[in-house]
């Protein structure tokens, strides 16, 4: 048995109150079966299975994702990085301090027109420390690629995805990622107000489970 994965049965809401006690917590529910890892900084719920037949005396589970939402200022900064550093990709981390405030790094990286790769990855560095993650695809869309599906497949953060830069309004994709297990989210659950005026298309589907955003921002939707 692995110590770093457990498997439970949802039975009783109070159980989700009780911080994990493994890197990955499998959860049985009713409509389906989730994944559940928690850092300082986040807290997710992820969906890995979903399906419209009731597993009887389960409860019922909505994935969520829980952090303390950055101004969406942040994003104004970030295009005009990455629209400098054309054609080449570029790659931001975002850390927070003990305190709870947002810090952004741009790590030293080696970059091309299709990859950017963070040269540090020790235990001080903020590619090892990052909330956050988000790069940029130059003037292609804003997708994750397989090589981003590979190269994410270790870590428990954010991640995203600037594209089209060269155009006025660039694309913006977020996604939750839990060592392998994926899950698009609204940019509104981790930047806010992203809605105004904010310099970015954010292309996640419009068909999302509900998120929740820790204090002190107190969001809560259902979408």
């Amino acid at each position: 048995m692995n110590p770093l994965i457990q498997h439970q049965f949802y039975v009783d809401p109070d159980q989700l109150t009780q911080p994990p006690t493994a890197a990955l917590t499998y959860w049985v529910a009713q409509n389906g079966v989730f994944v559940r890892g928690q850092r300082p900084e986040l807290d997710a719920l992820l969906p890995v299975s979903r399906h419209e037949d009731r597993v009887l005396g389960l409860g019922i589970l909505q994935p969520f994702v829980t952090l303390t939402q950055l101004d969406a200022t942040w994003l104004e900064l970030v295009v005009g990085i990455a629209k400098a550093n054309l054609p080449n990709e570029v790659l931001f981390h975002w850390t927070q301090t003990p305190e709870g405030n947002w810090e952004l790094a741009i790590p030293e990286q080696t970059q091309s027109v299709t990859h950017c790769q963070p040269t540090e990855t020790g235990y001080d560095s903020s590619s090892h420390r990052a909330v956050i993650e988000i790069h940029s695809h130059g003037r292609s869309p804003a997708y994750f690629s397989a090589t981003d599906d590979a190269d994410e497949t270790g870590g428990f953060r954010i991640y995203g995805v600037l594209g089209k830069l060269h155009q006025a309004q660039p694309e913006l994709l977020l996604r939750v990622g839990l060592f392998g297990h994926f899950w698009i989210i609204p940019a509104s659950a981790v930047f806010a107000p992203f809605e105004s005026g904010c310099p970015l298309i954010d292309i996640a589907p419009s068909t999302l489970p509900y998120y929740r955003a820790k204090e002190p921002n107190h969001v809560h939707a259902a979408l």
